[in-house]
């Protein structure tokens, strides 16, 4: 480990960032979802690895007003759940989102996770998502183990916690191309 250097790669910080969250009731009303509603999201097109279907058990033992919104992949939409398949403009549903959830059983670093960091989004993931040492318990989300009964507390807690977009935000606002480029030259420098 002491060999080894990360250089964490950049954000789009032009197009993922907490002023969305400004929009989040026009966007909500603009897509049929209330006040009411707490927007759960999921993000991702290797639905098995990333967890779907372990998000899918927990969903019925949510309060009804739970909905979830499945992006990336197509599906059977339901009252409870929205499939929206393979979308553009990502960072409208990071803005609405209440709370990004990824119970992912392996992922080196997701980038969903960071775009939601990064639009103000709270996150619950798992610790096989390398993205997961950005999160700071209770402050922009949650790390839980991979399980239908640890998913559901979080997301209960969740519901119940006040999240500060700008706060969550601040906590990758470092990630940068230009410090991911200082960081490559650094390293490279130094062979």
């Amino acid at each position: 480990y002491e060999k080894t250097i990360v250089c964490y790669r950049g954000m789009d910080f032009k197009r993922f960032n907490p002023s969305l969250k400004e929009f989040k009731e026009a966007f909500r009303k603009e897509l049929g979802f209330s006040k009411e509603d707490f927007l759960l999201l999921f993000v991702g097109y290797d639905v098995k690895r990333k967890g779907l279907s372990l998000l899918l058990k927990v969903l019925p033992e949510l309060p009804e007003r739970v909905k979830l919104l499945v992006v990336g992949v197509e599906g059977r939409s339901n009252q409870r759940v929205v499939y929206l398949g393979k979308i553009k403009e990502v960072e409208k549903y990071y803005a609405i989102a209440d709370l990004f959830v990824l119970p992912t059983m392996y992922d080196p670093g997701a980038l969903a996770t960071l775009e939601a960091l990064a639009t103000g989004t709270p996150v619950i993931t798992t610790s096989y998502d390398g993205t997961s040492e950005f999160i700071k318990e209770g402050i922009n989300g949650f790390v839980v183990e991979r399980n239908e009964s640890a998913i559901r507390s979080a997301i209960l807690k969740a519901i119940d916690h006040s999240f500060d977009p700008f706060k969550i935000y601040e906590s990758i606002k470092h990630l940068t191309w230009d410090n991911y480029v200082d960081c490559l030259i650094s390293q490279l420098e130094g062979l």
